[in-house]
Order: structure tokens, then C-alpha cells, then sequence
């Protein structure tokens, strides 16, 4: 398990199959059929992980967190209004980032580079990085990951976000992987 703290944020990632063997049995039972659910609990797992280095209590199960949504689909907890989080998962790993203000975190295996999707998506200085890049397929996946962690710090849609409002910090782990986490700027 990897854990980061960085300013306000605490970031912990981990292999699932690490994760899902603390999973009870009902939840490894249920979820070894479905593997978009088992990482999906090790992400609220993790959350509840947060719970506790925060000496807090969990207010409800994980199964009722997940029914605590805004309309663009992002996790609250009412009874714990000035607990930011965030949740993602990318097989075969699940991350969670926790912080004092909105956060956002992304993981993504690195994929192809999409002109079309870079087109739709990113910046025209983004694109003119993309096109001089020696690994554009990295540099991409970089990008994505920033989009959607801005995203999800905002609770708004990908193309509803000012990424200009969030400061970041990624890194290309694990191999193969950018982990990107977006935290509101305190200069703002």
C-alpha cells in the first residue's frame, strides 16, 4: 500500500487483491464475479481507512455512502460536511484521497493518444504539447487524469471544470499508471 501526504491531502493506493483479501466474505464472494465491484470496494474500504487515521467515526456503512451522491454524481457525507473526499479505481488498483478542501483523484492505466479526444478536450497549448511530445501516449494520459481530477474536486462535469481553479500534484505510479490528485488552490 502506498500512502502520500502532500499539503492537506492524504492519497493511499493499493492492488485490489491486496485490499479485497480484508474485503468480509460476502462482499469477496459477491464481488469475485463482478471485477468493476471489487475494486469499487477496495476504493470505499480505503475510504473507511481515512475514517480511522482521522479518528473518526464511519457515520453509516459503505453501502448506504454510496447512495450519498450530488447530482453529477459525487460522494458526501452529510454528517461530515468538512470532510472532503474522492475515490477512483483503475484494475487492478483502487486509490482515495482525503483532504481539508474540495480534492479530486484520478488513476488511469496509460493509454493511446486520441487527436480526436485531445481535440475535444484539451487546450490548444495541451495539444501543441501533445503533437512535440517523445511519449504523447503518456503525456495524454497525464492530461486525462488532470481533467478528470478537476472534475471530481469541482463535482461537475468533465467539461463543466476551470482547471485553472485547482493546483495538482501526479505521479507515474504504479508503472504503467498516472495517479492524479487536484486540490482547490488556497489562492483563490
Amino acid at each position: 500500500m502506498l500512502i502520500l501526504r502532500v499539503e492537506n491531502v492524504t492519497v493511499s493506493l493499493l492492488p485490489v487483491s491486496e485490499k479485497t483479501a480484508l474485503l468480509p466474505c460476502w462482499q469477496s464472494e459477491k464481488n469475485s464475479r463482478l471485477p468493476s465491484r471489487c475494486v469499487r470496494a477496495a476504493a470505499w474500504e480505503l475510504l473507511e481507512d481515512f475514517y480511522q487515521t482521522k479518528g473518526l467515526e464511519n457515520p453509516s456503512s459503505a453501502a448506504s455512502l454510496r447512495e450519498m451522491k450530488t447530482d453529477h454524481g459525487k460522494p458526501f457525507l452529510p454528517v461530515l460536511p468538512e470532510f472532503f473526499f474522492s475515490l477512483t479505481h483503475s484494475k487492478p488498483f483502487a486509490a482515495a484521497a482525503a483532504a481539508n478542501g474540495s480534492v479530486g483523484i484520478d488513476l488511469e492505466r496509460i493509454r493511446s493518444f486520441s487527436p480526436a479526444v485531445a481535440a475535444r478536450c484539451f487546450t490548444a497549448e495541451e495539444q501543441d504539447r501533445l503533437a512535440a511530445a517523445p511519449d504523447p501516449d503518456s503525456l495524454f494520459t497525464l492530461f486525462w487524469t488532470k481533467k478528470e481530477a478537476a472534475a471530481k474536486a469541482a463535482g461537475c462535469g468533465l467539461f463543466g471544470v476551470d482547471t485553472t481553479d485547482f493546483s495538482y500534484f501526479s505521479i507515474p505510479y504504479p508503472k504503467g499508471y498516472w495517479l492524479t490528485v487536484a486540490m482547490a488552490r488556497s489562492d483563490r
